[in-house]
């Protein structure tokens, strides 16, 4: 059912890939900026990358569990474990979350790294750009907190729908 639920949903898989890669990408732009340029720039670079991020992930979110929310249903009627429901509906979307962190990672490195070298590499006085690593791991802890947050608040929903709500809906 997981499988069946991902090539259902590619739409969804791209959003919570997009969301992921928003979030790696300008966090990590917007705290490794700080020698680059003001702090004013920095934190909007950051402020934009998490709303659009937050924002990507709330709808992907919604509509996942909206759209399967017969089958949450069914499954609850069926026996099935929160548990289980939860890693059917869910779980298959975490490899996609991950790429689309790894991805940011990479875009943003890639894309300051052109910018520096490239861009800048006739005007005096620019630092020398280089991957930072401790951002790159409080970035990925931030990340894991929020996903999983967000995951837990979908956790909590997907308990409250109830067959009847279901049968009253259709």
């Amino acid at each position: 059912m997981r499988i069946s639920t991902l090539k259902s949903k590619k739409i969804l898989v791209f959003f919570v890939a997009f969301s992921c890669f928003c979030f790696s990408a300008m966090v990590q732009m917007g705290l490794s900026m700080e020698d680059l340029v003001t702090g004013t720039m920095g934190f909007m670079i950051l402020a934009i990358g998490l709303v659009l991020a937050f924002v990507s992930m709330i709808m992907a979110m919604t509509s996942l569990v909206k759209n399967n929310a017969k089958n949450i249903a069914v499954m609850k009627a069926m026996g099935f474990s929160q548990k289980d429901s939860f890693k059917t509906i869910f779980l298959g979307y975490i490899p996609f979350a991950a790429l689309g962190f790894i991805l940011g990672t990479f875009y943003q490195y890639g894309l300051l790294s052109i910018m520096i070298n490239l861009v800048f590499k006739d005007v005096g006085n620019v630092p020398e750009y280089n991957f930072n690593i401790p951002i790159f791991f409080i970035t990925l802890l931030l990340f894991i907190v929020c996903y999983a947050s967000i995951l837990f608040v979908y956790l909590h929903r997907i308990n409250k729908i109830t067959i009847k709500e279901i049968v009253l809906d259709s």
